[in-house]
């Protein structure tokens, strides 16, 4: 190898090594100020998956009966049309 190819291979890996062992630092650092019975996970009671939403039927605004399928609507006052 030549001698800039050896500096760069040292660099390198020096680099490696010293962000390694600030980041393994780092994790204990940080693990010894956490709750060592509480859960990594933050979970719910909820077992199993959630059920799926059914919408509810949608309510006609026409009244039918079992007998007659022309159903009367009921006009409000402002749907009303007037002829003159």
């Amino acid at each position: 190898m030549t001698p800039i190819v050896e500096v760069v291979v040292k660099l390198i890996l020096s680099y490696f090594i010293v962000t390694g062992t600030a980041l393994v630092g780092l994790l204990f650092l940080v693990s010894s100020g956490l709750d060592p019975n509480s859960s990594p996970i933050k979970t719910s009671q909820t077992m199993g998956i959630p059920q799926t939403f059914k919408a509810p039927p949608k309510q006609s605004r026409y009244k039918t009966d079992g007998v007659t399928f022309a159903a009367e609507q009921a006009r409000s006052a402002a749907n009303r049309t007037f002829s003159y």
